[in-house]
């Protein structure tokens, strides 16, 4: 079990490796890298800085706090214990050391006079927000309570390398949603215009025309239109194609609808296979598809109508409302 889990996780990280390492994605690895460090060397700094400026006792425990100056403002995150007899309160706040600067008073705010060890609390943050002198000492004991002092911890250096694989992550999956998006787009605009093209094509055969000469007269017809969709430009892709390769034109379809796997495109290119190297009647299977290709293309203009429906019931419902309040204001105002 272990194993299979072990294995598992190398082959992830391979791949992830493999996904960081790509033509595509190599300037975005590096530039993340780079921030990354920056932005870790950063923190390793402040926290090697502000180290310095906290004083500790022999038993480990927080007593000071060393201001930069006596006039400097300052910000010390600190998260207090307070505990007497069988009462505990543990609190975190931040001491803002004005200096010689002025403005609002930014200290705790006072609990109820009812829960007394935060009103000591309280009243100490007070105290220290005040001072004046350059090296801030932390009370340990206020009358029977005893209080102990420590760092607000500070998990971002442990966080900040963490924003790699996040990044990635999230690039991956905006780049599937526009893939998939795409695709879809892609495959509706095979659906509008197939049925289109099953029906040029099956005109122009029945004029006589050889079926890749059809296929070629359709696609320069597609190259001189001023309205180009994703259909147009796969046709007039594959004609440009076996125009410098000298392929099968029929066999290049093929190819290109096994890539697409769109099933509208692959039962036509089947079609014409069969039709070029069976020798089947080839326009009567074309007049059946075309019939059910229109068939399917109305459904699916149906489908969406439908959906524009629902999507259009909200502002529908909107526009009501503000007529109805529009043509009862005035008789309201009479009233």
């Amino acid at each position: 079990m272990k194993s299979s889990v072990y294995r598992r996780i190398r082959t992830e990280v391979a791949r992830f490796i493999d996904y960081c390492r790509s033509e595509e994605n190599r300037r975005i690895s590096v530039a993340l890298l780079v921030l990354i460090t920056l932005m870790s060397g950063i923190q390793i700094g402040d926290y090697l800085s502000c180290r310095k400026q906290y004083i500790y006792n022999d038993k480990g425990e927080l007593v000071a706090f060393v201001r930069v100056s006596k006039d400097s403002a300052e910000s010390i995150p600190l998260h207090v214990s307070i505990s007497e007899g069988n009462e505990k309160k543990s609190k975190d706040l931040v001491i803002n050391i004005k200096g010689n600067k002025t403005g609002d008073d930014n200290n705790p705010e006072k609990a109820d006079e009812g829960d007394s060890l935060e009103t000591v609390i309280n009243r100490i943050a007070s105290d220290l927000s005040d001072s004046s002198d350059r090296i801030i000492y932390f009370p340990l004991r206020e009358k029977n309570a005893r209080i102990s002092w420590e760092k607000q911890k500070n998990y971002s250096i442990i966080l900040i390398p963490l924003l790699f694989p996040l990044s990635f992550a999230a690039i991956r999956e905006s780049r599937k949603a526009s893939e998939k998006q795409k695709k879809e787009q892609l495959k509706n605009s095979v659906k509008r215009s197939l049925p289109r093209f099953s029906s040029q094509l099956l005109l122009m055969l029945e004029s006589g025309l050889i079926l890749e000469e059809a296929f070629k007269r359709i696609a320069l017809m597609y190259e001189k239109s001023y309205v180009h969709d994703d259909f147009k430009e796969i046709i007039i892709g594959i004609n440009h194609q076996c125009e410098y390769t000298s392929d099968n034109i029929i066999c290049a379809l093929e190819k290109k609808s096994k890539e697409l796997k769109i099933r509208e495109l692959l039962r036509l290119s089947g079609i014409l296979e069969n039709g070029q190297k069976k020798g089947t009647d080839l326009c009567a299977k074309l007049t059946l598809e075309s019939e059910l290709l229109w068939n399917e293309r109305k459904h699916y203009a149906e489908e969406r109508g439908r959906a524009a429906e629902v999507k259009l019931s909200f502002p529908l419902a909107l526009l009501l409302i503000v007529l109805i309040v529009v043509t009862a204001a005035p008789a309201l105002m009479e009233m």
